[in-house]
């Protein structure tokens, strides 16, 4: 009589080899500055060298803001292998769906990282590849800053008190004090009965002279941080106490800035 054969049947032990990988999407996203294309977001995705149908392993996936801006609205979306079964994503997932899952993370600081684990096990062969996608709002928010100019007049004398027949030299200085810079400042010095104007100097030459005032002409632009100072001599007349004005506009300034200065002549 003839037996029927038997076949002796081991168990197969079956491996699929994945390599960590590490990759950046593609495409342009706008991080702020139009120079650079490509994403603000870096992805690594690291694998298991080796993995056993039937076994648990784990992967790991690192999102980093590569920038010094936030990112706001990053959500991490992972499709998972079809012949993956997944027993626990750390930290919680926002949603799962079938083989999707999808993290919410809002907000990422400028080179923060968010780390995110995901447990299971093959339960078949087949692909073993799973995707990775990051998304993230793309609005560019920008404005002007605003400049203003802000300016300090002040006006010296040098000699006080001064003697009947001598000379006062008087110092105008104009202080850009703001943010933006002034254009046509104009400067306009007038004397009462005790002095008389003789002569000037400074940033802009005299456009208008007379006994009792000067009007400089007009300065075309004074930065901020920058001062102007005009020099202008007058000779004392007779004993008083004197009262010399100083009157200035600009482009910001349209109501005139009105300065006194007080010199007394014996």
């Amino acid at each position: 009589m003839k037996f029927p054969r038997i076949v002796a049947i081991s168990t197969v032990l079956i491996f699929a080899a994945i390599a960590a990988v590490s990759f950046t999407p593609t495409g342009f996203a706008d991080c702020g500055d139009c120079r650079e294309q490509g994403s603000p977001l870096y992805i690594e995705k690291n694998m298991p060298p080796q993995i056993v149908i039937g076994k648990p392993y784990e992967y790991i996936i690192r999102v980093t803001n590569r920038t010094d801006r936030l990112v706001n609205d990053v959500s991490v979306i992972e499709t998972l292998a079809e012949t993956y079964v997944m027993s626990a994503a750390l930290p919680e997932p926002s949603k799962v769906a079938g083989q999707t899952i999808q993290w919410d993370f809002g907000t990422l600081k400028p080179k923060e990282s968010r780390t995110l684990t995901i447990q299971g096990s093959a339960k078949s062969t087949g692909s073993f590849k799973s995707c990775t996608k990051v998304i993230h709002s793309q609005s560019l928010c920008q404005g002007p800053e605003l400049g203003m100019p802000a300016i300090l007049l002040e006006v010296i004398d040098t000699e006080d008190p001064v003697q009947v027949g001598g000379t006062e030299k008087f110092y105008v200085t104009v202080t850009n004090q703001g943010n933006a810079p002034d254009e046509n400042i104009l400067v306009k010095m007038s004397f009462e009965e005790n002095f008389d104007y003789v002569s000037s100097g400074g940033p802009t030459q005299a456009k208008v002279e007379s006994a009792k005032s000067v009007e400089f002409a007009p300065l075309a632009s004074l930065a901020p941080g920058h001062k102007a100072t005009w020099e202008v001599t007058a000779k004392a007349l007779s004993e008083g106490d004197h009262r010399t004005s100083v009157k200035l506009t600009s482009d910001a300034i349209r109501r005139p800035v009105d300065e006194t200065e007080s010199t007394h002549v014996y």
